[in-house]
């Protein structure tokens, strides 16, 4: 089980690693995020823009970006409680248009953030390492 409080951010699969496992043979993952994602089922190829609706390690509330999605996978059995920090206005992300899955200082992103259309995204998380 995943237990430190250190900042942790990934984009698609890497997303993937830190949820509890992978079905079917359910493999033990890290346990970071909740969830579990399956893999090979689904195909999202598709552009993203979207805004961090809360503050984040990686963007703070109000921030927006351009970006793509590409993966094979998606995360189920999501709580009813889980946080996400960003909506999306075009793309699927994590679920219901929502990404971002947070727990503590953890973020799993779909989206891969375009740095020309988030200049912030560097100083957004050197400022949250530096916490």
């Amino acid at each position: 089980m995943y237990l430190t409080n250190e900042l942790i951010t990934g984009e698609m699969s890497s997303s993937s690693y830190r949820s509890a496992d992978i079905p079917p043979g359910e493999y033990s993952m890290v346990g970071a995020l909740p969830g579990r994602t399956l893999m090979g089922q689904t195909r999202i190829v598709s552009y993203s823009k979207g805004g961090f609706i809360e503050n984040t390690p990686i963007g703070q509330d109000g921030d927006t970006f351009i970006g793509h999605e590409f993966h094979h996978s998606e995360i189920i059995d999501l709580p009813d409680n889980s946080r996400f920090g960003i909506k999306l206005a075009r793309g699927n992300g994590i679920k219901d248009g929502y990404d971002g899955l947070m727990s503590g200082n953890t973020i799993g992103v779909y989206s891969h953030m375009h740095a020309a259309s988030y200049k912030e995204f560097a100083v957004r998380f050197v400022d949250a390492c530096n916490k």
